[in-house]
């Protein structure tokens, strides 16, 4: 679940019609400072919303619901709880900031520094004709076409008509501003081969990630010479950028290519990049909303209305001191129609 919290739809089936008490559905959960128990709230029918409140990352939440027939039967889900429970655990935010799917050229430059030697295959954009080595389409979901990749051949042209020979090919991301990123990444689509031809699995896929639009590098990524990714096909990847360097407003990536050894087929492709914002923030309560669902409306107020004169493990004990009184009624009124974070 997100550290802002959970709303989960409950729905009630009744073996006999109208065997339900209505106003008995109730959410039990532990963060880890104790069980609270919180009424569902009616969706209408036998639908009922359960709602958890929100949580640092890695909190877990141990839960089980539980209801009650017109004759006092207590039922629960799980059958056998609170020996058995459900669990959820608080996982980051992610935010996609930015997409390259490549349909444009999005900035990105082939042979930035002037340096690459491959006398063929350098990378290109454009709609890649098939082969054993190469892929015949994007990763983009339609009406996506377009990628980078190593060396365009012809239809029905050889295996090895274009791919990479006699060097390396190097290809540069645009700049990225990750600067004011809680925890940046980024996410790729790469399709690798260097399984075929007379010596199979003789070279890499080097990633390169750089804090300072490419003055220097740092190494990320590197597949291959052999195993997992290296026989074609589109495989995702995520580098989390303060894993090798600064989040500056300077962040390039770089992707070479290489035919260094001898009597290999080589073929690469990049799509569908994306600039990631991976947080983990805890919106901030405010008093009232003791539902937890982000602010203070009619729901709480029954809430309290319907805890009222509590002492003991009360659910709507907005001030903390162990009841529920005049007191908890004037906070949670003063902050009504609130929104919190």
């Amino acid at each position: 679940m997100s550290p802002d919290g959970l709303t989960l739809r409950v729905d009630i089936t009744e073996n006999v019609p109208g065997a339900l008490d209505g106003a008995s559905p109730t959410l039990h959960y532990d963060d880890g400072g104790g069980l609270v128990s919180v009424p569902l709230t009616p969706l209408g029918g036998l639908s009922y919303q359960a709602t958890f409140p929100p949580a640092p990352c890695n909190t877990v939440f141990t839960y089980y619901i539980t209801a009650d027939s017109t004759g006092g039967i207590p039922v629960s889900s799980p059958v056998d709880a609170p020996a058995q429970v459900f669990t959820l655990t608080v996982v980051p935010n992610e935010t996609v900031i930015q997409t390259s799917d490549f349909e444009t050229p999005a900035g990105w430059s082939v042979n930035l520094d002037g340096g690459d030697t491959a006398s063929t295959g350098q990378w290109t954009r454009g709609d890649p004709i098939g082969t054993a080595a190469q892929p015949e389409n994007d990763h983009t979901p339609a009406p996506g076409t377009q990628c980078w990749f190593t060396g365009q051949g012809s239809p029905g042209g050889g295996l090895g008509e274009n791919d990479i020979d006699g060097g390396f090919t190097t290809l540069t991301s645009a700049t990225y501003d990750v600067s004011s990123l809680s925890d940046p990444h980024v996410d790729f689509w790469l399709w690798y081969s260097n399984a075929q031809g007379a010596s199979p699995n003789e070279d890499v896929f080097q990633v390169d990630i750089s804090d300072d639009g490419g003055a220097t590098w740092t190494p990320a990524l590197t597949v291959g010479p052999a195993g997992v990714g290296t026989a074609g096909g589109w495989l995702p990847y995520r580098l989390r950028v303060l894993d090798f360097v600064a989040a500056t407003s300077q962040v390039r990536l770089r992707f070479t290519a290489s035919d260094l050894g001898a009597g290999s087929i080589v073929e690469a492709a990049i799509d569908d990049v994306e600039i990631v914002d991976v947080a983990c923030t805890t919106p901030t309560p405010c008093s009232g909303d003791v539902d937890g669902d982000g602010d203070v409306d009619l729901t709480d107020l029954a809430i309290l209305l319907s805890d009222f004169d509590c002492t003991s493990g009360c659910v709507a004990d907005v001030d903390g001191d162990g009841d529920v009184d005049l007191t908890d009624l004037a906070v949670l009124l003063s902050n009504f129609d609130a929104t919190c974070g």
